[in-house]
Protein backbone atom coordinates (compact mmCIF):
# COMPACT_ATOMS: atom_id res chain seq x y z
CA UNK A 1 0.00 0.00 0.00
CA UNK A 2 2.90 2.37 -0.67
CA UNK A 3 0.26 4.17 -3.14
CA UNK A 4 -1.48 5.50 -0.24
CA UNK A 5 2.00 6.72 1.43
CA UNK A 6 2.66 8.25 -1.88
CA UNK A 7 -0.30 9.88 -2.00
CA UNK A 8 -0.59 11.83 1.32
CA UNK A 9 2.64 13.80 1.06
CA UNK A 10 1.87 14.44 -2.63
CA UNK A 11 -1.49 15.90 -2.08
CA UNK A 12 -0.91 17.99 0.82
CA UNK A 13 2.18 19.53 -0.88
CA UNK A 14 0.14 20.43 -3.98
CA UNK A 15 -2.54 22.05 -2.01
CA UNK A 16 -0.37 24.10 0.39
CA UNK A 17 2.01 24.89 -2.55
CA UNK A 18 -1.39 26.17 -4.09
CA UNK A 19 -2.36 28.19 -1.24
CA UNK A 20 1.05 29.68 -1.40
CA UNK A 21 0.57 30.84 -4.96
CA UNK A 22 -3.04 32.56 -4.14
CA UNK A 23 -1.75 34.06 -1.01
CA UNK A 24 1.19 35.45 -2.52
CA UNK A 25 -0.74 37.06 -5.53
CA UNK A 26 -3.10 38.45 -3.05
CA UNK A 27 0.27 39.78 -1.03
CA UNK A 28 1.15 40.75 -4.72
CA UNK A 29 -1.56 43.33 -5.17
CA UNK A 30 -1.17 44.92 -1.21
CA UNK A 31 2.22 45.67 -1.85
CA UNK A 32 1.46 47.47 -4.76
CA UNK A 33 -1.15 49.47 -3.19
CA UNK A 34 0.84 49.76 -0.47
CA UNK A 35 3.68 50.74 -2.35
CA UNK A 36 1.43 53.70 -4.09
CA UNK A 37 0.55 54.99 -0.73
CA UNK A 38 1.87 57.99 0.63
CA UNK A 39 1.83 56.94 3.83
CA UNK A 40 3.51 53.49 3.51
CA UNK A 41 6.03 53.77 0.30
CA UNK A 42 8.81 52.07 0.24
CA UNK A 43 7.70 49.29 2.90
CA UNK A 44 5.51 48.32 -0.10
CA UNK A 45 8.50 46.99 -1.38
CA UNK A 46 9.24 44.53 1.44
CA UNK A 47 5.73 43.51 1.02
CA UNK A 48 6.51 42.98 -3.13
CA UNK A 49 9.37 40.77 -2.26
CA UNK A 50 7.51 38.75 0.09
CA UNK A 51 5.15 38.26 -2.09
CA UNK A 52 7.25 36.43 -4.65
CA UNK A 53 8.90 34.72 -2.00
CA UNK A 54 5.28 32.81 -1.42
CA UNK A 55 4.59 32.63 -5.02
CA UNK A 56 8.29 30.63 -5.09
CA UNK A 57 7.48 28.36 -1.97
CA UNK A 58 4.28 27.16 -3.70
CA UNK A 59 5.63 26.56 -7.22
CA UNK A 60 8.78 24.71 -5.16
CA UNK A 61 6.01 22.58 -3.11
CA UNK A 62 4.06 21.74 -6.63
CA UNK A 63 7.62 20.44 -8.16
CA UNK A 64 8.90 18.55 -5.02
CA UNK A 65 5.21 17.02 -4.69
CA UNK A 66 5.98 16.01 -8.74
CA UNK A 67 9.06 14.45 -7.95
CA UNK A 68 8.18 12.93 -4.56
CA UNK A 69 7.99 9.18 -5.96
CA UNK A 70 10.99 9.63 -7.37
CA UNK A 71 13.02 11.50 -4.94
CA UNK A 72 10.99 11.26 -1.86
CA UNK A 73 14.22 12.57 0.55
CA UNK A 74 14.92 15.39 -1.51
CA UNK A 75 10.55 16.08 -1.91
CA UNK A 76 10.42 15.60 1.86
CA UNK A 77 13.71 18.31 2.43
CA UNK A 78 12.11 21.21 0.06
CA UNK A 79 8.48 21.09 1.84
CA UNK A 80 9.58 21.35 4.72
CA UNK A 81 11.73 23.74 4.55
CA UNK A 82 9.51 25.62 2.47
CA UNK A 83 6.76 25.84 5.10
CA UNK A 84 9.00 26.72 7.68
CA UNK A 85 10.95 29.62 5.83
CA UNK A 86 7.68 30.80 4.84
CA UNK A 87 7.14 31.87 7.89
CA UNK A 88 10.30 33.59 8.13
CA UNK A 89 9.13 35.64 5.04
CA UNK A 90 5.96 36.61 5.84
CA UNK A 91 7.09 37.99 9.10
CA UNK A 92 9.93 40.09 7.51
CA UNK A 93 7.47 40.98 4.34
CA UNK A 94 4.58 42.80 6.82
CA UNK A 95 6.81 43.99 9.96
CA UNK A 96 7.30 47.74 8.53
CA UNK A 97 3.39 47.65 7.62
CA UNK A 98 1.85 45.78 10.61
CA UNK A 99 4.34 44.10 12.78
CA UNK A 100 4.68 41.04 11.00
CA UNK A 101 1.14 39.87 11.81
CA UNK A 102 -0.68 39.61 8.97
CA UNK A 103 2.65 37.90 7.45
CA UNK A 104 2.35 35.15 9.82
CA UNK A 105 -1.26 34.52 9.72
CA UNK A 106 -1.18 34.75 6.13
CA UNK A 107 1.14 31.97 5.92
CA UNK A 108 -0.39 29.73 8.40
CA UNK A 109 -2.18 27.90 5.76
CA UNK A 110 -0.04 26.92 3.50
CA UNK A 111 2.57 26.66 5.91
CA UNK A 112 1.02 23.55 8.10
CA UNK A 113 -0.39 21.56 4.58
CA UNK A 114 3.77 22.02 3.40
CA UNK A 115 5.48 21.47 7.08
CA UNK A 116 2.86 18.34 7.77
CA UNK A 117 3.72 17.07 4.16
CA UNK A 118 7.08 17.20 4.80
CA UNK A 119 6.86 16.03 8.07
CA UNK A 120 4.90 12.43 6.54
CA UNK A 121 7.19 12.30 3.56
CA UNK A 122 10.10 11.77 5.73
CA UNK A 123 8.20 8.82 7.27
CA UNK A 124 8.46 7.05 3.82
CA UNK A 125 5.45 5.74 2.03
CA UNK A 126 6.93 1.73 2.74
CA UNK A 127 6.98 2.50 6.75
CA UNK A 128 4.14 4.33 6.86
CA UNK A 129 1.90 2.19 4.61
CA UNK A 130 3.12 -1.09 6.86
CA UNK A 131 2.88 1.15 10.07
CA UNK A 132 -1.07 1.26 10.07
CA UNK A 133 -2.97 -1.43 10.49
CA UNK A 134 -5.72 -2.92 8.15
CA UNK A 135 -3.86 -0.55 4.84
CA UNK A 136 -2.55 -4.38 4.30
CA UNK A 137 -5.88 -6.45 4.68
CA UNK A 138 -6.43 -8.60 1.67
CA UNK A 139 -10.06 -7.32 1.85
CA UNK A 140 -11.04 -4.44 -0.35
CA UNK A 141 -13.39 -3.30 2.09
CA UNK A 142 -11.13 -3.24 5.02
CA UNK A 143 -8.84 -1.21 3.38
CA UNK A 144 -11.30 1.73 2.11
CA UNK A 145 -12.46 2.06 5.41
CA UNK A 146 -8.83 2.36 6.68
CA UNK A 147 -7.90 4.52 4.20
CA UNK A 148 -10.99 7.01 5.17
CA UNK A 149 -10.49 6.49 8.68
CA UNK A 150 -6.32 7.50 8.42
CA UNK A 151 -7.55 10.27 5.83
CA UNK A 152 -9.58 12.13 8.69
CA UNK A 153 -6.80 11.39 11.48
CA UNK A 154 -4.43 12.99 8.32
CA UNK A 155 -7.07 16.06 8.21
CA UNK A 156 -7.10 16.36 11.91
CA UNK A 157 -3.20 16.53 11.83
CA UNK A 158 -3.55 19.03 9.51
CA UNK A 159 -5.74 21.27 11.68
CA UNK A 160 -3.84 20.66 14.74
CA UNK A 161 -1.03 22.27 13.07
CA UNK A 162 -2.55 25.01 12.48
CA UNK A 163 -3.65 25.98 15.91
CA UNK A 164 0.26 24.80 16.91
CA UNK A 165 1.30 27.41 14.72
CA UNK A 166 -1.22 30.27 14.96
CA UNK A 167 -0.82 29.97 18.87
CA UNK A 168 3.17 29.76 18.62
CA UNK A 169 2.25 33.18 16.56
CA UNK A 170 0.04 34.64 19.04
CA UNK A 171 2.42 34.37 21.48
CA UNK A 172 5.31 35.80 19.61
CA UNK A 173 3.84 38.83 18.53
CA UNK A 174 2.26 39.36 22.06
CA UNK A 175 5.52 39.16 23.18
CA UNK A 176 6.58 41.55 20.63
CA UNK A 177 4.13 43.85 21.69
CA UNK A 178 5.33 43.76 25.29
CA UNK A 179 9.12 44.98 24.68
CA UNK A 180 7.81 47.44 22.79
CA UNK A 181 9.21 51.16 23.76
CA UNK A 182 6.51 53.63 24.08
CA UNK A 183 7.60 55.44 21.41
CA UNK A 184 7.87 52.31 18.83
CA UNK A 185 3.95 52.37 19.78
CA UNK A 186 3.45 56.37 19.17
CA UNK A 187 4.69 55.78 16.12
CA UNK A 188 2.54 52.60 15.23
CA UNK A 189 -0.36 54.17 16.25
CA UNK A 190 0.29 57.33 14.01
CA UNK A 191 0.56 54.88 11.19
CA UNK A 192 -3.02 53.85 12.29
CA UNK A 193 -4.33 57.35 12.08
CA UNK A 194 -2.37 57.74 8.67
CA UNK A 195 -5.27 55.28 7.64
CA UNK A 196 -8.03 57.20 9.76
CA UNK A 197 -8.05 53.93 11.74
CA UNK A 198 -8.46 56.45 14.98
CA UNK A 199 -10.19 53.90 16.73
CA UNK A 200 -7.26 51.66 16.87
CA UNK A 201 -4.93 54.77 17.17
CA UNK A 202 -6.60 54.99 20.36
CA UNK A 203 -6.45 51.61 22.02
CA UNK A 204 -2.82 52.00 21.60
CA UNK A 205 -2.52 55.69 23.36
CA UNK A 206 -4.70 53.59 25.93
CA UNK A 207 -2.16 50.60 26.47
CA UNK A 208 0.93 53.15 26.45
CA UNK A 209 -0.75 55.33 29.28
CA UNK A 210 -2.06 51.90 31.38
CA UNK A 211 1.69 51.65 31.44
CA UNK A 212 3.29 55.42 31.44
CA UNK A 213 0.73 57.68 32.94
CA UNK A 214 3.63 60.01 32.52
CA UNK A 215 3.48 59.99 28.68
CA UNK A 216 2.83 63.28 28.03
CA UNK A 217 2.85 63.11 23.95
CA UNK A 218 0.39 59.79 24.15
CA UNK A 219 -1.88 61.98 26.49
CA UNK A 220 -2.04 64.70 23.68
CA UNK A 221 -2.36 62.55 20.63
CA UNK A 222 -4.82 60.21 22.63
CA UNK A 223 -6.76 64.25 22.96
CA UNK A 224 -6.36 64.18 19.16
CA UNK A 225 -8.23 61.05 18.06
CA UNK A 226 -10.83 60.99 20.38
CA UNK A 227 -11.82 64.13 18.29
CA UNK A 228 -11.50 62.94 15.17
CA UNK A 229 -13.39 60.00 16.34
CA UNK A 230 -16.35 62.78 17.15
CA UNK A 231 -15.53 62.70 21.19
CA UNK A 232 -14.62 66.30 22.15
CA UNK A 233 -16.10 65.66 25.35
CA UNK A 234 -14.14 63.18 26.66
CA UNK A 235 -10.79 64.48 24.76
Amino acid sequence: MTAFGNSAPKALGIAGGLLAIIIGLIWLAFGLMAFASTHIGSAGELTVAGSAVFIIFGLLAIYSSIIYAKKPSLASRQLLSAGILGFIAGYAADYPIMGGILGLLAWTAPGAFLIAAGLIGWVTPQRLASSLPSLNSNRGDVRLAAKILYGGLFIGMIAATMCVLLLAGVMFLGYQEDSKSDDELISEAMTHESYGQYDSALSVYDRIIARNRSNAEAWMRRSYALEKLGRGDES
